[in-house]
């Protein structure tokens, strides 16, 4: 403003013509204001910027999961971020449409999906509300806590347990195989493998019967997972909470990296493959479990994996509900290969 009053008094000194003065005048009353207006529009938009980088900034600060039966130190098991990543955000979209498509089409009632880039921060995450009897994945947990044992006493690996025959009610579920002979005994890392390799059940009978309730239960207590009832048919869970296991054997933050890697590498063999085994291409190592369940006329059907495309591996556990194990299976298949071809292009 004291530009224009300089302006005003010469122009009086000038003898200035109004009919040239005052349009000069306005003109110049203008591009100060307008001035003046974009410099506030550039403040409010820096401002807005800088306030949604650290916002995204603090998004990204998840929950940390440490071990808690130290005196002096909280050795820290995994970071959970709690957004989902900007790049995933086209893959969740073909999840929800490869979901709506096969419950449509009567493949499956319902399904669940946790995805995770273990190198990379974020997450996709879909009806994670809903649980579901995660079977023979529990074999991972029980895999987990004979490793946990055996990092105190490496020699527990070699002991052996006797098989005396099959036991009452263990039935060998879908896609499993039953390898134990009666009256031979077994090394517990040998019945890891038939375990989790073959997903046998009177294997993890044995394992668990070794290890007693407790001991399985302090690795749900470690991880933060609510505990399975003993006095309960079925235990139920979640996606993202299933998820923990296998991000702990990645990270090597649970067991040492020796157990861990042995852990998955036994998974890697699992003879398993009308899941996310079925589409993906025979090269890619591929660490993962299965579960079967039944509760009235709804079948659960669960696969959990680590996929290694070309040194960038990422976290899936699919869970599913319907009436029908191959069309289950089939979706899982489909929703497999979606992803991978998502994430490598």
């Amino acid at each position: 403003m004291i530009f224009v009053s300089s302006l005003l008094s010469r122009a009086f000194r000038w003898h200035v013509p109004s009919y040239v003065f005052l349009p000069a005048v306005l003109l110049v009353l203008f591009l100060y204001m307008r001035n003046q207006t974009l410099q506030s529009v550039s403040a409010s938009n820096f401002s807005a910027e800088s306030k949604n980088s650290f916002s995204d900034s603090n998004t990204q600060d998840g929950d940390m999961l440490r071990l808690k039966e130290y005196k002096l130190t909280g050795p820290l098991l995994l970071t959970e971020n709690n957004f989902i990543a900007s790049d995933f955000s086209p893959i969740k979209e073909r999840l929800n449409m490869l979901i709506s498509t096969n419950i449509n089409l009567g493949n499956i009632e319902t399904a669940s999906v946790f995805l995770r880039k273990l190198n990379e921060s974020g997450f996709v995450s879909i009806n994670q509300s809903v649980v579901y009897n995660p079977g023979s994945m529990m074999k991972i947990p029980i895999m987990m806590t004979c490793l946990k044992q055996a990092m105190e006493d490496p020699s527990i690996l070699k002991k052996k347990l006797l098989f005396v025959g099959p036991m009452p009610g263990l039935l060998v579920e879908e896609g499993s195989k039953a390898v134990l002979k009666p009256g031979n005994s077994y090394p517990i890392s040998e019945l890891i493998e038939f375990m989790i390799i073959d997903s046998d059940n009177e294997s993890m009978a044995l394992l668990f019967n070794f290890l007693g309730q407790d001991k399985l239960d302090k690795i749900f207590i470690d991880l933060e997972i609510k505990l399975p009832r003993r006095d309960a048919e079925a235990f139920n869970m979640n996606t993202s909470n299933f998820a923990r296991f296998l991000t702990v054997l990645y990270n090597a933050t649970y067991l040492d990296v020796k157990n861990s890697e042995w852990a998955l590498s036994t998974l890697s063999k699992a003879k398993y493959n009308k899941g996310i085994t079925n589409s993906l291409p025979k090269e890619i190592t591929v660490a993962h479990k299965y579960g079967v369940a039944t509760s009235g006329k709804t079948n659960m059907l669960s696969e959990s994996a680590i996929i290694y495309p070309n040194g960038d591996p990422y976290i899936m556990v699919v869970m599913t509900k319907g009436t029908a194990f191959d069309k289950q299976a089939g979706f899982i298949s489909d929703l497999s290969a979606m992803v991978y071809g998502s994430l490598s292009n």
